[in-house]
Order: C-alpha cells, then structure tokens, then sequence
C-alpha cells in the first residue's frame, strides 16, 4: 500500500502503491503506483504511474506515466507519457512524448492505438537513431531507414538515412 525503500526483490513480482527506491529487482514484473528510483531490474515488464529515475532495465517493457530521468532499456519497447532526459533503448521501438538525450530503438515515435498509428513525440532534442523514427519538432539528428520530422519544409520532412533540424 505504500512505498518500499532500501533493497526489494520479488521471485515473480514486486510492486508498491507508493515509491520504490534503491536497488529492486524481480523475476517477471515490478510496479509502481508513483515512481521508481534507483537501480531497477525486471525479467519482462517494468512500470510506474509517476516518474522513472535512474537505471531501468527490462526484458520486454519499461513505461512510466510522467517521464524517464537516467537510463533506461529494455529488449522490446520503452514509453512514457512524459519525457525522457537522458538515454532509451528498446530493441522494438521508444516511445515518448518529449525526448531531450538518446533513443535508440527500431522504431522510434509513434503508438499503435486500435490498429491506427500516431505520432507521440512531440518535441525532441538529441539523436535518434531507428529503422523508423517519427516526431513532430525535431531539434537534433534522425539517422534511420526513414526520418520524419513534421518542423522540416515540406519536401524535407520524410527523408532517407539522416535527418537534421536546428
């Protein structure tokens, strides 16, 4: 019901309605009702209403309601509502709403809501680095298979291989 802090693991599960803080880890899933700090490690998903700070490792999935501050990896997708300072790598795709850092992933900017896509980053600022990588106002470097940035003249704003905007 409330938050653990110091070292928590979990065989199968770990979760908090309030804060985790320190060194936590578990076996498939851990959460968070309002953020996690520290150093945390999870087999398949990793989750949290409020903010992720740190270093957030995960087999399949990190999410976080309010933004990303540190590291964070997982093998599959990496998302947030909120933004990302620092440095994300998913194996499929990264996925926020404003990115000051590093995104590395497959494909980088857009959510798959009932079969339609959409673009969810917003604003970003650093490099981005995918198969795909979309977002709305680029300030920074797209080096992809496919770049769009929706803040470049038009005849620039999808282009192949690297994409720059002040």
């Amino acid at each position: 019901g409330e938050g653990i802090t110091g070292i928590g693991l979990g065989g199968v599960a770990l979760g908090a309605g309030g804060k985790l803080k320190g060194l936590m880890a578990s076996g498939v899933a851990m959460g968070s009702g309002e953020g996690i700090s520290g150093i945390a490690l999870s087999g398949v998903a990793l989750g949290a209403g409020g903010r992720l700070t740190g270093i957030m490792a995960s087999g399949f999935a990190v999410g976080s309601g309010k933004g990303i501050t540190g590291l964070a990896l997982s093998g599959g997708v990496v998302g947030s509502g909120g933004e990302l300072k620092g440095i994300a790598i998913g194996g499929l795709g990264v996925s926020l709403e404003e990115v000051t850092g590093l995104v590395v992933g497959g494909i980088n900017g857009i959510v798959v809501d009932h079969l339609s896509f959409s673009i969810h980053n917003e604003r970003f600022h650093g490099l981005s680095i995918g198969v795909l990588n979309f977002t709305r106002r680029l300030h920074g470097v797209q080096i992809g298979l496919i770049n769009y940035a929706r803040n470049n003249p038009k005849y620039l704003r999808v282009v192949p291989f690297i994409n720059v905007h002040r």
